[in-house]
């Protein structure tokens, strides 16, 4: 009956909506004020018109009302239909006519809780499945992890004497890491040595050249000397001659030139006595002319010695500079492997200790295998009951 009654209702808002049966009441509402306020109460047609419209509202609204009852009544019964057992998210159906957010979300995820629950009942099957083949693995697992226990064991020892090896390295790096820092320090004094040998050789042979300067410079004055001492036998001869002469013509004098003739005399013993003295001057100065050469030429070989030393001296100074850059390099390079042979002590102890713990660890897993394994068992068990 209620429906034949508010058929027009029912259609209007499921055409146009619930807003637009609401927007017509109140619109009808407002006409019906309208007429009251404008309308002279006492018109014959007033009191007409004003109960035409009030009823009219209220057909709407009575009308609205029901329509939204009978709304969520259906839609209580399409929840209340609905198996949880074997949902089929098909055998949902309802039409709502009320644009309801809700209503639609609340459809839709039964929809989509009947997709999951169809998804996990595949997904249940493939956990039998799988909990069949966690079984075979796991007894698979734990046949190799006894035999990887046994490998392990056997890794360990061998470790072990790895280790002793490293330490036996790492005491014989030590020592040559010793001997290289003291290779090292003597070569370093060497290089020193040799630098203070290279200056007293420069300085030897600087004072060597400035002594072969003074003794060219001797050799001149010696040169200078000689001639002086030649032109001193020059004059001798010329006062001996002058004298011998004066002796000559005193003698024809007579008796007026016998005092002349002494003065001769003692002019010519002195002129035969500069002449003496000249002679062994000149003697003296090719003496030391020769002496002079001689030791110019020792002294010239001196510095060519000297040079051959400063020049072999800073041949050994490269080569101690070479030595003593290798053994620095060869002394970092055995810090480096002592640093690094240490490290590797360290780092085979803690392999071992972590093989150790692999072995612990492995038989920890077999057992872990056979609680997999049980696990499993009881997993396929609880997939056949749930599955009846």
């Amino acid at each position: 009956m209620n429906q034949k009654v508010y058929l027009p209702v029912y259609l209007l808002i499921k055409n146009t909506g619930i807003k637009s049966a609401l927007a017509l009441i109140i619109f009808l509402s407002g006409i019906n004020l309208c007429v009251s306020i404008f309308l002279d109460a006492e018109h014959s047609s007033h009191d007409i018109l004003v109960s035409t419209i009030f009823a009219f509202i209220f057909y709407i609204t009575t009308g609205t009302g029901v329509v939204l009852s009978q709304q969520l009544n259906k839609f209580s019964q399409t929840i209340h239909n609905i198996d949880t057992q074997h949902f089929d998210s098909r055998a949902v159906k309802f039409e709502p006519i009320l644009p309801s957010t809700a209503i639609s979300e609340l459809l839709n995820t039964y929809r989509e809780l009947g997709r999951i629950n169809s998804e996990n009942e595949d997904r249940l099957e493939e956990v039998k499945y799988s909990a069949s083949q966690v079984i075979d693995t796991a007894h698979s697992v734990t046949e190799n992890v006894k035999k990887q226990s046994d490998a392990t064991t056997s890794t360990a020892a061998a470790i072990v004497e790895m280790s002793q090896s490293l330490s036996d390295v790492n005491a014989r790096i030590k020592d040559v890491h010793i001997s290289s820092q003291t290779a090292y320090q003597t070569a370093k004094q060497g290089q020193e040595n040799l630098t203070s040998l290279n200056q007293n050789l420069d300085a030897v042979s600087k004072e060597a050249k400035q002594t072969q300067g003074d003794i060219d410079a001797l050799k001149q004055l010696a040169i200078v000397v000689e001639s002086t001492s030649e032109s001193i036998q020059n004059i001798a001869d010329q006062t001996n001659l002058l004298a011998l002469n004066a002796s000559i013509e005193a003698a024809r004098a007579g008796e007026m030139g016998r005092g002349f003739a002494v003065v001769a005399e003692e002019v010519r013993a002195l002129a035969h006595h500069s002449r003496e003295s000249a002679d062994s001057i000149v003697s003296n100065v090719k003496s030391v002319l020769l002496q002079s050469e001689a030791i110019a030429l020792s002294m010239s070989k001196v510095v060519e010695k000297a040079d051959d030393c400063n020049h072999q001296a800073k041949q050994v100074d490269t080569s101690f500079q070479a030595i003593e850059h290798a053994t620095s390099d060869v002394q970092s390079k055995m810090e480096i492997v002592a640093t690094n042979a240490e490290q590797q002590a360290i780092a085979t102890d803690e392999i071992s200790l972590h093989v150790e713990k692999v072995v612990s660890g492995a038989r920890n897993n077999a057992e872990v295998a056979k609680q997999a394994e049980t696990v499993a068992k009881h997993l396929k068990s609880l997939t056949q009951l749930t599955s009846v």
